[in-house]
């Protein structure tokens, strides 16, 4: 797998499991909306308005329980008072059942309900007729009448009749505690159940992703990292020059590749390598014409090859050059100067030559005259040494001295044979001579004692 892919798939793995985190949270968050929704819409407003319904019986019955006793005609406004807390008593009880009625109830609230409802039904009828009572009570005045019509009214509130009240108070209160034990407790309860479910799903999914990412970061980061610290191992030993050791990946990611490279790299230095232990063996055996294949090579490697290659030019050429002039000098063939440009110690050895050159056609120049004054006679003539240096200069100055042992001899026999020839016989020679110089003394000295003899 490529590493890009291998990227992606652990990007992809932790974007899963994001989204999974994300999904679950978003699912129970709508779920506890959906809950808080229905407490807000079912729940709260069942029991609100299902206890305001009790609480306007209750107040009506206690503003009914207050007209049943007699009272004088001064009680009137009293007694308008207590029918006023009964309208606004009836008029709170039709509002919360208005409310109450169109919400969704479970069935067995319906069925309460509707057993309510009836209860509800007989009590209003009850509680319509108390009113009428006061009412025609009040209209009556104070006497014999009133008195009977309270009469009346109390008998019913306190008789058999109170239950058909009774009876809906009880009803209502059946309904309130089902719907504040349903709505308020057990919807509450499962709401509350809800929130902590979601919270523990929320928190094992995410220790669960968070788990699940880091084994996938520790696998990822080992497939990429590992590869790359044994690269980085060959590189250091190739760059401390150790070829020997060679990338071996088994993936078919860019790893492989990358082992590919580093065995090219490796195959390509100990080619060089080898190129260059041969040119250097082959300068030590003095094959100083031997080159390396540069065509076997590529890129900068091959610049680094031809380079040495045309070092080699470069070293090889002038010596080829100063062997030729040194081999012509050594067999007597002095070749003309060196006219070539060249750099450094190059040009430093061609200076050399032409130096050497100078000095051996001098000393030819020289001996040429000294053989031609010879010839012509001119045995007096000699070279001048100054003009010559080092073993050339005692190369000249030895001839000039041969010349002087040889003439100087010669001069005396010349000298000697002409004063003979002129009858002026000289003395005996008595300096040293040697070898033939010796010889010429002893047959002058001869000479002369047979002149000499003669003369006698």
């Amino acid at each position: 797998m490529k590493i890009l892919a291998k990227l992606l798939v652990g990007f992809i793995g932790v974007a899963i499991l994001c989204a999974i985190v994300g999904i679950v949270g978003i699912t129970q968050l709508a779920n506890m909306a959906t809950n808080l929704r229905s407490i807000e819409k079912e729940t709260i407003p069942s029991i609100v308005n299902i206890l305001g319904v009790a609480e306007s019986l209750q107040m009506i019955k206690g503003a009914i329980r207050s007209l049943a006793t007699p009272r004088s005609a001064e009680d009137s406004v009293f007694i308008k008072r207590q029918l006023d807390n009964i309208e606004s008593a009836r008029a709170d009880y039709k509002k919360n059942i208005a409310v109450y009625d169109p919400i969704p109830r479970t069935s067995e609230e319906e069925k309460l309900w509707k057993a309510t409802q009836a209860a509800l039904a007989v009590a209003s009828a009850y509680n319509n007729e108390l009113i009428a009572m006061t009412e025609k009570a009040q209209r009556a005045g104070i006497g014999y009448d009133r008195d009977k019509i309270y009469e009346d009214i109390y008998g019913i509130i306190s008789g058999d009749r109170r239950l058909e009240f009774d009876n809906a108070l009880t009803a209502i209160k059946a309904q309130s505690d089902y719907v504040v034990d349903y709505y308020g407790v057990q919807q509450i309860r499962a709401a509350t159940n809800a929130a902590t479910i979601s919270e523990t799903i929320l928190v094992i999914v995410t220790i669960i992703s968070f788990l699940v990412a880091i084994v996938l970061g520790i696998l990822l980061g080992r497939s990429i990292s590992n590869p790359l610290k044994k690269s980085a191992v060959i590189l250091d030993k190739m760059a401390a020059g150790d070829l020997s050791e060679r990338f071996v990946v088994k993936s078919k990611d860019e790893f492989a590749l990358v082992a590919v490279s580093l065995g090219k790299v490796g195959d390509s230095v100990g080619l060089l390598i080898q190129d260059a232990a041969m040119l250097a063996k082959a300068a030590v055996d003095g094959k100083l014409a031997t080159r390396a294949d540069a065509s076997k090579h590529q890129g900068d490697y091959r610049k680094v090859v031809e380079g040495v290659n045309q070092t080699l030019d470069a070293v090889i050429g002038p010596l080829n050059v100063a062997a030729n002039y040194i081999d012509r000098i050594s067999k007597g063939d002095i070749p003309p100067k060196i006219n070539d440009s060249y750099n450094g110690d190059f040009n430093e050895i061609k200076n050399n030559l032409n130096q050497a050159i100078d000095a051996v056609n001098a000393l030819v120049v020289d001996a040429g005259m000294l053989v031609g004054a010879a010839v012509d006679g001119k045995l007096a003539t000699r070279a001048d040494t100054t003009k010559h240096q080092g073993d050339y200069r005692k190369i000249v100055d030895g001839v000039n001295k041969t010349l002087d042992a040889v003439i100087g001899p010669l001069n005396v026999a010349a000298n000697y044979v002409d004063r003979i020839s002129k009858g002026d016989i000289p003395p005996k020679i008595t300096d040293a001579y040697l070898g033939d110089f010796n010889e010429i003394k002893n047959n002058l000295n001869q000479a002369i004692d047979a002149v000499n003899a003669l003369v006698v």
